[in-house]
């Protein structure tokens, strides 16, 4: 979930994160048994005005809904007035007009939450901004009543059936809502590269965070945080 971190191929990061979740922090939890990761499609900045968000001025004009924690925080740090929600509550934020922008939702997003009408136009970031991570997981007591040949078998299909399966579905849903963009008015813009750079910057607070606390609990974060960028990249070429 570090901001720049991921790309627009939501395999190819489900991939990454579950090889870097194995390779560096595997026994983080120890009351639950992780049976399958995924990363879903990531979202964009889109204005709800015939103004586009293109230049650091723009955004920083701008009244926004942000999903909690690394949006809301970044948005905050550029200047723009901020409203955030749980996503399940975009909907009454943009729709009845107390902002006039909103940063993180996909494809699917904007759908589900009913906020396509109320978006004028949307601006590419060269790299994702942001991106989020689900986990499927198992109480351990439970698991522990389950037979060692059936946890094999389980966790040899779980993260193919439910992690790959799960990220291929957001892509897919967020691939259709996007082509209808032309039909709904919604225009489409690449960011000012002044303003990419000064989101990178924004940004930099949230991952040094992590890493302190990555360090804190053992884990090498720098070659975590690495290992996942480089994966999620070369996989997804």
């Amino acid at each position: 979930m570090q901001p720049f971190s991921g790309t627009r191929n939501s395999i190819a990061m489900t991939e990454a994160a579950w090889e870097t979740n194995k390779k560096f922090y595997p026994d983080e939890f120890d009351t639950v048994e992780l049976l399958a990761q995924w990363v879903i499609t990531p979202g964009d900045i889109y204005s709800g005005t015939d103004t586009p968000i293109i230049t650091l001025e723009d955004f920083q004009s701008r009244k926004m809904w942000a999903l909690p924690g690394p949006l809301a925080n970044i948005a905050k740090e550029l200047g723009a007035g901020v409203v955030a929600t749980p996503a399940v509550r975009s909907n009454e934020v943009i729709a009845n007009g107390v902002v006039d922008s909103h940063m993180g939702l996909n494809g699917d997003g904007l759908k589900a939450f009913q906020v396509l009408p109320y978006t004028k136009s949307v601006t590419r970031v060269s790299r994702p901004v942001y991106t989020t991570t689900f986990s499927f997981f198992v109480n351990a007591d439970k698991w522990a009543e389950i037979s060692p040949e059936d946890q094999e078998a389980i966790r040899a299909i779980s993260q193919a059936s439910v992690g790959k399966v799960a990220a291929g579905l957001w892509d897919s849903v967020s691939e259709e809502v996007q082509a209808t963009f032309d039909e709904q008015g919604i225009l489409e813009h690449k960011i000012d590269p002044a303003l990419e750079a000064a989101l990178v910057k924004a940004a930099e607070p949230i991952t040094e965070a992590w890493l302190a606390k990555a360090s804190e609990a053992g884990i090498d974060g720098p070659a975590a945080l690495a290992h996942y960028r480089k994966r999620a990249a070369e996989l997804s070429e």
